[in-house]
């Protein structure tokens, strides 16, 4: 038996559930944005959502990842039944696209974090995405009613000085 699931350690699967496992059910059954689906946050956040539906939940939630793949190649998708991949810009409205859909949680990790191939050669779209990109998610949460958790990393929003860290 393999120690991964997805190519993420089985180990640390067993650890973020483990650590969950209060909430965890409040997936069941529920359909799931993950924007910035294909980047390394994004990619680990579908990886483990997968995980709680082959093992945990007891009605398995349907998700939705959206990618631009702006400064990247496309990966390969991961196929899932419960799983659709979107390519998509989220400065424009994603509406159309996941119609059919009720969100009650949107994971929002969009935001392209990588130096050489990401903002460093698409500042304009970084930040577009930072700004308009939010404002349609936002959007979008309201008209569902829906839960965001959003994530991103220190490229994208900065760095707080070690002095301000309580």
């Amino acid at each position: 038996m393999s120690n991964l699931f997805y190519n993420l350690p089985i180990s640390d699967l067993e650890e973020i559930k483990h650590n969950l496992s209060d909430i965890s059910q409040e997936f069941s059954g529920e359909d799931v944005l993950i924007l910035g689906g294909a980047g390394a946050l994004g990619t680990a956040v579908k990886v483990f959502l997968l995980y709680l539906n082959k093992y945990v939940l007891l009605e398995p939630m349907r998700i939705v990842s959206v990618d631009n793949y702006i400064g990247r190649p496309k990966p390969l998708q991961i196929d899932d039944s419960n799983l659709l991949n979107i390519e998509h810009d989220l400065i424009l409205p994603l509406d159309e696209k996941v119609f059919g859909y009720r969100f009650s949680f949107m994971f929002n990790m969009s935001g392209n974090a990588a130096p050489t191939s990401g903002y460093g050669r698409f500042p304009i779209e970084t930040m577009d995405v930072s700004y308009l990109g939010v404002k349609n998610l936002l959007r979008l949460a309201m008209q569902h009613n829906a839960k965001i958790i959003n994530m991103s990393s220190s490229e994208v929003v900065g760095l707080v000085p070690l002095n301000e860290l309580s």
